[in-house]
């Protein structure tokens, strides 16, 4: 190879490489590409991501991990600026999750898949034996889909600590079971269709059933489920992690492996999460802190373990791990951190196991303890829950907080339970595109010993002018006091942004009127296209309802009822006359009358043989004189109307 040719292949490889590293330059490492801050004005050349370019209240650098601009008060025109709706957060009221209300229901999981919630729990009394894992459907709106199912097969002795994961169509249940396996806790799974059906059958995860495997947690990447659990002396020393990769039908992909490296003493209580592009496990180690491991949607490793936390005092233990879609969000419990007994921090690492951020404190309020954190994404916010002592005034109670991709706080935390008399407790949360669902345990509420209630948390987006796609702006929505998330708000059938633009009340149940009294409903007129306040809606001169009873087209002039009058007069059949009637509803009944050119007279004639061919309907006046009154044999001159019973 010459040199000029060399020199070619270089130039070509350049050009190539160019756009990629045009897009991910970071010229000032402020965090924001060079072709974003171009985009929304600001320089490439300083560190401008602490400053506030449009004034919304909202950093440059949170702007862009948030999607919005950095030069536009209002990314999306719907007449709420960026900062309003990134710092305002929609709070259903809290709802009872099982139907049961004796025994103990606790220790709840939720996760989300297809503008659906699953949420499973332990029920003490569910099927009769012991423990058994149950579970509850619910769409996006908070409404229950069905009833409370049960989900494990095997019913002997205890089911207990279930949790659940979803590849966005289907969900994987994973709980620990009591001799099942033959020796103490085994780990088993039951895969949980869309609908709520049971996609095969119950299988056994772990495959050394040795003393306990327990603890379970469970993430998939979209396509196959990763199962991590403890199991007791099987790594030679105490405690070790242990996984294993299945596809999306609950079947194994591979054998169960060692996750951790060092096996002295004691490696548990796991939590995994996926961005999409791999794997991160997290557990507590032998030393009181915590470790993570990247792995390879193949499960294989991607990094060697390193340990999490930075402060090192104390313990840190109760481990979650969220993810954005790109990178994750560990949080835990630190014991005497933030001055008190335990509390919540957190740190973000990309996929390579570097941290984003330094590690920092989630809770505000210190008295006391705050433990159990649960996190979760809608891919451009992290929600973390977590539960907190005395904070509500009664002993433990929920509470959460809003955080972007690199760890900097929308907000306050925030309070989630509404019943504070008892102890509400070990918190689960899931998310949607705009809303996030928590699940936890709740004392004495309902009766019973423990009960699961949930609760919606929404925030509108911020990007996208019409967060439920109802036609009717986030902007609108506030000013006519309807839900910025569901696009039915009084559950009529009638879409808000309909209701809206036609001048009904989206807020209250009028599908069954007629505002316009043409004999349509408003839901029959949203159904067939036609304005519910006008009575002709394509102006043909006939009402709507009128139009439907036919099967005709109400919003359409042309599909008019027509007749057709075909003479024959060089054969004896007589008149003919031929009409276009409706296709979809052949059973209508047609009579025929006649009377002479001016309608004196009108009668109703025999119409028993007239015929139907696929919308065409024919009858020929033959003359015959079977009416009553008699009727003359057909003159020049008279006139026919086709009646629509």
């Amino acid at each position: 190879m010459n040199i000029l040719t060399k020199k070619y292949v270089l130039i070509t490889a350049l050009l190539t490489l160019l756009p990629c590293l045009a897009f991910a330059q970071d010229s000032d490492n402020d965090g924001m590409p060079d072709d974003w801050e171009l985009l929304n004005g600001l320089d490439t050349s300083i560190d401008d991501s602490l400053g506030d370019k449009d004034n919304d209240g909202l950093l440059n650098i949170s702007e862009f991990h948030i999607g919005t601009k950095a030069n536009q008060t209002d990314t999306d025109n719907d007449t709420l600026s960026d900062f309003l709706e990134v710092h305002t957060t929609y709070i259903d009221t809290e709802q009872k999750v099982n139907t049961l209300s004796t025994g103990s229901q606790c220790c709840s999981s939720v996760t989300c898949a297809d503008n659906s919630y699953l949420v499973v729990w332990q029920d003490s009394l569910f099927d009769g034996h012991y423990d058994a894992v149950v579970a509850q459907r619910y769409d996006v709106y908070n409404n229950p889909i069905g009833s409370n199912f049960q989900v494990n097969t095997y019913t002997f002795m205890h089911q207990m600590l279930p949790v659940t994961a979803s590849n966005g169509t289907d969900f994987l249940v994973v709980w620990e079971s009591y001799l099942q396996d033959g020796d103490e806790m085994g780990i088993y799974g039951q895969m949980i269709g869309n609908s709520g059906n049971k996609i095969g059958t119950e299988f056994q995860v772990n495959m050394y059933t040795t003393s306990d495997q327990w603890l379970p947690a469970v993430a998939s990447n979209g396509s196959t489920f990763l199962v991590t659990w403890q199991s007791d002396d099987q790594d030679g020393s105490g405690k070790g992690i242990y996984a294993r990769l299945y596809d999306s039908t609950g079947s194994p992909l591979d054998a169960e492996f060692l996750v951790n490296v060092s096996t002295t003493g004691y490696q548990g209580v796991p939590a995994v999460a996926s961005n999409g592009e791999g794997y991160l496990i997290s557990w507590e180690g032998d030393d009181n802190d915590l470790y993570a491991r990247l792995l390879d949607n193949d499960a294989d490793p991607a990094s060697a373990p390193f340990k999490v936390n930075v402060y090192t005092s104390g313990f840190q233990q109760d481990v979650s791990v969220g993810s954005d879609g790109q990178n994750y969000f560990i949080a835990w419990e630190s014991q005497e951190q933030d001055g008190s007994y335990y509390g919540i921090f957190g740190i973000i690492y990309d996929n390579s196991g570097t941290p984003l951020s330094s590690e920092f404190q989630i809770n505000t309020y210190t008295t006391g303890q705050q433990m159990a954190p649960s996190i979760a994404s809608n891919g451009r916010y992290y929600l973390v829950t977590w539960y907190s002592e005395e904070q509500d005034g009664h002993m433990e109670g929920v509470f959460a907080r809003f955080y972007d991709a690199i760890g900097t706080p929308i907000g306050d935390e925030f309070q989630v339970n509404d019943f504070t008399l008892m102890p509400q407790a070990i918190p689960s949360v899931a998310a949607d595109t705009n809303s996030f669902m928590i699940s936890w345990s709740s004392y004495y509420q309902d009766g019973s010993l423990v009960s699961v209630y949930t609760k919606h948390i929404k925030k509108s987006d911020p990007t996208n002018p019409d967060s439920d796609d109802d036609g009717l702006s986030d902007g609108d929505e506030v000013t006519a006091s309807t839900d910025l998330f569901n696009p039915d708000t009084d559950n009529d059938g009638m879409p808000d942004g309909w209701e809206f633009f036609y001048l009904l009340n989206p807020l209250v149940d009028d599908s069954d009127n007629d505002a316009d009294y043409d004999g349509l409903s408003n839901l029959d007129e949203l159904n067939y296209n036609t304005n519910p306040n006008n009575p002709d809606s394509d102006g043909d001169g006939m009402n709507d309802g009128d139009e439907v009873y036919v099967g005709m087209e109400p919003d359409n002039a042309d599909s008019l009822f027509s007749i057709i009058l075909i003479g024959v007069v060089d054969t004896p059949d007589g008149i003919k006359l031929q009409w276009h009637g409706s296709v979809s509803n052949p059973s209508i009944v047609y009579t025929i009358h006649w009377g002479d050119s001016s309608g004196n007279g009108e009668i109703e004639l025999d119409s028993g043989d007239i015929d139907y061919d696929n919308g065409v309907y024919t009858w020929i006046d033959r003359g015959d004189n079977t009416s009553l009154p008699p009727r003359p044999f057909p003159t020049d001159s008279r006139l026919y109307s086709v009646v629509v019973e």
